[in-house]
């Protein structure tokens, strides 16, 4: 709720869910917080073993993927749907084969 209020956005806009530059701040504010934990979550990928480490380092990037993927449609969750195509899960999954194989 604090964030909201800090963008101006409430919880009445939210249930109705109504896309304002006010619900653009709050969704940047909750995409720079995600990505800052998924940053720091990202050094412990290193650490992780086995095929795990496979299945976790590929939904860390996903996770990327789709932060960047809402903040390319302008944080408009409500009318458009973030979604990974063919070309870009092959690139993920090349990407998580490169980095699990160091």
């Amino acid at each position: 709720l604090a964030d909201m209020k800090e963008a101006g956005y409430g919880p009445e806009e939210l249930a109705g869910r109504k896309y304002t530059p006010a619900f653009r701040r709050l969704m940047e504010i909750e995409i720079d917080r995600t990505r800052a934990l998924f940053v720091e979550g990202g050094e412990l990928l290193e650490r992780v073993e086995g095929g795990f480490r496979r299945e976790i380092t590929l939904t860390w990037l996903g996770g990327m993927k789709i932060l960047d993927g809402i903040r390319a449609n302008g944080c408009d969750v409500f009318s458009k749907r973030v979604e990974i195509g063919m070309l870009g899960r092959f690139a993920l999954l090349a990407r998580m084969l490169w980095m699990t194989s160091r």
